[in-house]
């Protein structure tokens, strides 16, 4: 029976928790309002559109939205800020009646900039409008004119331009700003809103058998209800699935609403208690694939401390989505207190139990079953069409969901041993390699190289060869440094690189090909320190919170057996990345973060790389003279976030096809040119320097760019990319440069596994038995990512099964990064690394 509570503080309750969610909905109406816009912009763009005629410029359109609130038009002034001239913009329709006009001065219009005309007309999208551009009052001065192009879509037709013959379809360079109010989400939330009150002034009493019923239909139901909800936040991916991919995903959610209820044995409690958890991980999920353009994994928890200390760079605001699935939350939270059943016999628990874990099993199998690269034959879950996308992880999670994804990604967290690996496979496939001066190590002399901290004189002979006086190594990985043109062509309206592109005279460079975008700096880092490619390791791993520990080799290990100090920079906070422990257990002398700045000069909200910089010099003059120091410089300017406005740099940069369009590039282009002119100085100091040093700059990923500019210039969205055009978005720069004379290479593309190996053969350092392996597969396989492969021909493959792997390259890494990170009882330390001897002074 359900009747309105008598109890009158109930009712007020009601009524007052209703007003106020009213109230804030209406406050917070401009959340209801999506904003979208429509460039036209095509090629051969140039600036002859008239508009001092007697007849005016005309643009004839057909909008492709109803309401229009603005028309932006890129106008080239010729910088006269001192024209007494007006612009006059009228906006007509197919009778010529004027809907909306303006004008405005031209001296207030910057040059080779859009100027916009505020329209605020709602308009007929089957009908034709035009709006034109006359400039009155001007003087002597050049007359300004609009940009045009050659016409790239369909929406702008018929140009009237005085003066010009050609023949060529035109168009003007213009922006059109379009809004539409979300009512029915807007209705929505209101409906939602007063159900929630009333379903508080109500009261329920069910009988025995019609509890039963709300008790089954609470378990069926309402984990559908939650998968709807979840996938309105999984980028509104509810509609875009096959049925199969519904009915497994259900039967995921029943999963995991009859395995809590199995453990609280309330009903009530338990079905909260499972959507709260599922809506948390899916509010997560959306504003990752918000920030960063990648779904979120089930390693991200971990990360919780990193997230935190640079979530304040990116703003956290309200959508309609957030709005009205969080008020279906509560709702539904409301209706489920009212289902009060648990069971009472333990033969019903058992059964309930028993059904729970058959599911899981029969789930578990067929997801872990489910083939990475869509190439099995007798997967259960691909017979369905449910793959794992794993080159396009925002496609994966909107065709099959967002815990499918998750969990299907989750089976790569296990990892599993090599086929036919073994620690004396290690020693057989490291019996070829040569050391020194080409002379092969014997297997007798393996055996006793292998054991951890084995004879020490083992490379006595080896270090008597190597020159007295070694390189000083500076490394920066610089944050999301990029040339974005690598990703597709475009123009700016001044060069963003200058300087590194034109580094030649002792240089090694060419593009770096990296394992993770958007994000992901740990993995990039971890890759170039270690060697190890994250091609062995799950999707979805952060080795330095999972599997790093004191016996992992590393680059400063090698470095320190060999004399040198080594010393880790990062300007940020020290705990993101579990940093200062991976640090001490990669044998770094001292960890200097954030902290370790007095008074740092900031860009944005980063510390700048000319202070990073600053304290990499700063470092270097402390050391002791003749000593060589290794300095791993993680910068931090570059870092994500480029939604905000700041006062503490100048927005040097414009895109010259779509000025004022994507602020957010325009901010990261003119962060990333200070680098390039922090890099100049960096060089041109150590170019003065007597002693031999050698500096390695590379990236560590691209920038998510969530603004849609990647879909802008490749022509298409990137959740719909091929393997190969994605992995252009996992291409960075690197260069290794030196204050003495090495041998000039231009283009040398690598992957980032293979840039420490090509460090220490440049610096002219006897390399470990691995290193040297890796020097002889890179020669074989220059790139190796888990993003795709290429061999010395330039052949692409998408995965490592792909290979036909004859010469058991792949066979060996696989076997040697396995030994180093998880096989700690038979780790073959010599291999990787020299057994230390020296305890080089640690800088103050």
């Amino acid at each position: 029976m359900v009747k309105f509570t008598t109890n009158k503080y109930r009712r007020i309750a009601a009524i007052a928790f209703t007003v106020i969610l009213i109230i804030s909905l209406i406050a917070c109406f401009d959340v209801f309002v999506d904003h979208t816009s429509a460039s036209y912009s095509g090629q051969q763009s140039r600036t002859t559109g008239n508009m001092a005629g007697d007849v005016p410029l005309s643009q004839t359109f057909k909008p492709e939205k109803a309401y229009l609130s603005y028309i932006e038009v890129r106008i080239a002034t010729y910088n006269n800020t001192n024209s007494a001239a007006m612009m006059h913009f009228k906006l007509l329709n197919d009778e010529g009646d004027v809907l909306a006009q303006s004008e405005t001065p031209i001296a207030d219009i910057k040059d080779d900039e859009y100027v916009r005309f505020s329209v605020e007309q709602r308009l007929d999208p089957s009908k034709l409008y035009s709006y034109t551009l006359k400039i009155e009052g001007l003087g002597w001065e050049k007359a300004p004119m609009a940009w045009v192009s050659l016409a790239s879509k369909n929406a702008q037709k018929t140009l009237v331009n005085p003066g010009d013959l050609s023949e060529k379809p035109y168009q003007i360079n213009s922006q059109f700003g379009y809004e539409k109010l979300n009512l029915r989400a807007f209705f929505a939330a209101l409906g939602l809103a007063m159900l929630c009150g009333l379903s508080l002034m109500t009261e329920i009493k069910l009988g025995k058998r019609a509890m039963m019923v709300a008790a089954a239909a609470t378990l069926l139901v309402v984990p559908f209800l939650v998968f709807f909800i979840a996938e309105l936040l999984n980028d509104w991916s509810f509609f875009d699935k096959e049925n199969e991919v519904y009915v497994v995903n259900y039967l995921f959610y029943l999963l995991i609403f009859t395995f809590v209820f199995s453990v609280i044995n309330r009903l009530c409690v338990s079905a909260i208690v499972s959507s709260v958890l599922v809506y948390t991980v899916a509010v997560i999920n959306y504003f990752k694939l918000l920030f960063r353009g990648e779904p979120v994994q089930i390693w991200d928890i971990v990360t919780v401390r990193t997230a935190l200390n640079v979530s304040g760079e990116y703003p956290l605001r309200l959508s309609s989505v957030l709005v009205v699935t969080f008020l279906s939350l509560l709702l539904l939270s409301f209706l489920l207190v009212r289902v009060r059943f648990s069971l009472k016999k333990f033969r019903s628990r058992a059964l309930v139990n028993l059904s729970c874990f058959a599911l899981a099993s029969m789930l578990v199998v067929s997801l872990f079953n489910t083939d990475r690269y869509s190439i099995a034959q007798n997967s259960f879950m691909q017979s369905l069409g449910i793959t794992n996308n794993v080159w396009n992880q925002p496609s994966n999670y909107k065709k099959n969901g967002l815990l499918l994804g998750i969990t299907m990604n989750a089976q790569d967290l296990l990892v599993e041993v090599p086929e036919g690996y073994s620690a004396q496979a290690v020693v057989d496939a490291a019996a070829d390699i040569e050391i020194g001066q080409g002379r092969s190590v014997t297997r007798d002399e393996l055996q006793r190289m292998y054991k951890r901290f084995a004879v020490l004189d083992t490379y006595e002979n080896l270090n008597a060869e190597m020159a007295t006086t070694k390189p000083n190594i500076i490394v920066i990985m610089n944050e999301s440094f990029a040339d974005l043109t690598d990703v597709a062509p475009f123009e700016t309206d001044e060069k963003v690189l200058e300087f590194i592109p034109s580094l030649k005279e002792n240089t090694i460079s060419g593009d770096l090909f990296v394992s993770t975008y958007g994000g992901g700096t740990a993995n990039s880092e971890f890759e170039f320190l270690t060697s190890h490619s994250m091609t062995f390791l799950p999707t979805g791993s952060i080795p330095y919170l999972q599997y790093v520990n004191e016996s992992t080799s590393s680059l400063p290990k090698i470095l320190k057996a060999v004399g040198y100090q080594t010393v880790a920079i990062h300007p940020y906070e020290a705990s993101g990345w579990n940093r200062p422990e991976v640090y001490e257990d990669f044998a770094f002398d001292r960890f200097m973060s954030v902290d370790d700045f007095k008074n740092p000069d900031y860009l944005r909200s980063y510390v700048s790389d000319e202070d990073s910089y600053a304290k990499v010099v700063d470092t270097f003059e402390r050391k002791t003279d003749g000593e060589p120091i290794f300095i791993f410089n993680v910068t931090m300017q570059n870092h994500g976030g480029y939604g905000k406005t700041y006062d503490n740099i100048n927005y040097d940069i414009k895109l010259s096809d779509y000025p004022g369009m994507y602020p957010e590039t325009e901010q990261y282009l003119s962060v990333v040119k200070s680098t390039d002119d922090a890099t100049r100085d960096l060089i041109e100091y150590f170019s003065q320097q007597d002693e031999p040093t050698i500096i390695c700059f590379f990236g560590d990923h691209l920038p998510s760019m969530k603004n849609g500019f990647y879909d802008e210039i490749l022509g298409r969205n990137i959740s719909s990319l091929d393997s190969e055009t994605m992995q252009k978005l996992y291409a960075t720069e690197y260069f290794i440069w030196a204050n003495y004379d090495i041998e000039e290479v231009e283009n040398k593309d690598l992957s980032l596994n293979y840039l420490s190996t090509m460090v220490l053969d440049v610096a002219g350092i006897d390399m470990p038995l691995y290193n040297i392996y890796l020097k002889e597969m890179m020669a074989a396989f220059p790139i190796v990512t888990p993003m795709g492969i290429f061999d010395k021909d330039g052949v692409r493959y998408d995965c490592v099964s792909a290979v036909s792997d004859d010469s058991e390259w792949f066979k060996d890494y696989a076997n040697f990064v396995y030994n180093d990170l998880f096989d700690d009882k038979n780790h073959v330390t010599g291999f990787f690394e020299y057994p230390m001897r020296t305890e080089p002074s640690v800088v103050n």
